[in-house]
């Protein structure tokens, strides 16, 4: 990426199942921002697996973009970005995905302004998006995005994630970008959120919870973090937060009288007994998360009574 004038942001865009419509709407809604006072502050690194794309064509359509492609043979998306990490020459870095069309009008010269404005000291800025909630095939309302698993509105210093070593975790796939992003969150010293109420993402239909992986996701985070020299009231507030969250994917999937379920989950467990009042901190997560859910800490405990190691 070298060849090119030194730019300021690069996007990293997924070409996620070599969908071309759903690649040209991703791409159009960067192009309708940026216009050509813009150009030169941006470029677009596009990831696929398509062999057969039309590298030609996309670049000469989408010419203020300044697109460059890194083709892999591997559906492995966390292999990919973690190769375009290692190219961007750029100062700052976001992540975007084909399915997700870009409707905030001035976003990213909002990132900019941001970004460039001295008392903005920080290595990370979050962009609270909306999400439309579609009803008998209208728009009935918005609800918050999933900030930590939709890959676009987030903008990381590129010399942070280095020095930093936050990589994507290749062993993941449902929980792959939560935990890139938990990561960067939680040893960022000031992170800078930005909750305004015109940005807006395109529909996605919510995935389901996977418990294995889910579990594997939060153990490696918290050996990440634990590894950064994270305090320990941190580590333990988001150790409990995933043993409640894990047990409530157990209730919703009705895994709890699965033994090698239970068995996951106590990996989770385990970690938190050494800590002082570890169950007054759990019961605590459990009314923070219940919401409509029908089980409580009283059935987490009666579920791990006398598993203790």
């Amino acid at each position: 990426m070298g060849n090119q004038a030194k730019r300021y942001l690069t996007i990293i865009v997924n070409d996620h199942e070599n969908d071309n419509n759903n690649l040209f709407k991703a791409l159009s809604s960067i192009d309708n921002q940026i216009g050509f006072d813009l150009k030169e502050e941006l470029q677009v690194l596009l990831l696929t697996n398509n062999k057969k794309v039309d590298q030609h064509n996309t670049i000469t359509f989408f010419k203020n973009l300044n697109i460059s492609f890194l083709i892999r043979d591997t559906d492995n998306y966390a292999i990919l970005a973690n190769e375009a990490l290692k190219i961007v020459d750029t100062e700052w870095v976001t992540f975007m995905d084909s399915r997700d069309l870009l409707f905030a009008d001035g976003s990213l010269l909002d990132f900019l302004n941001f970004s460039k404005n001295p008392q903005n000291n920080t290595n990370l800025f979050i962009f609270k998006y909306l999400i439309p909630i579609i009803s008998n095939n209208q728009i009935s309302d918005f609800s918050a995005v999933d900030y930590l698993n939709f890959p676009f509105g987030k903008y990381f210093k590129k010399s942070f994630l280095k020095n930093k070593a936050i990589l994507f975790n290749d062993h993941l796939n449902h929980y792959l970008l939560e935990d890139f992003t938990s990561r960067a969150v939680e040893i960022c010293q000031k992170p800078i959120w930005i909750n305004l109420v015109n940005y807006y993402m395109g529909f996605r239909t919510p995935e389901k919870d996977i418990l294995t992986e889910f579990i594997q996701y939060r153990l490696a985070f918290l050996e990440f973090i634990q590894k950064n020299n994270v305090d320990g009231q941190t580590y333990v507030r988001d150790l409990v937060w995933s043993i409640v969250r894990a047990f409530y994917i157990l209730e919703d999937q009705n895994l709890v009288d699965i033994p090698s379920a239970k068995q996951d989950l106590l990996k989770l467990v385990n970690l938190v007994r050494p800590f002082n009042d570890y169950e007054k901190k759990i019961a605590n997560e459990f009314k923070q998360q219940q919401g409509t859910h029908k089980m409580g800490f009283s059935q987490f405990e009666d579920l791990f009574r006398g598993n203790e190691e």
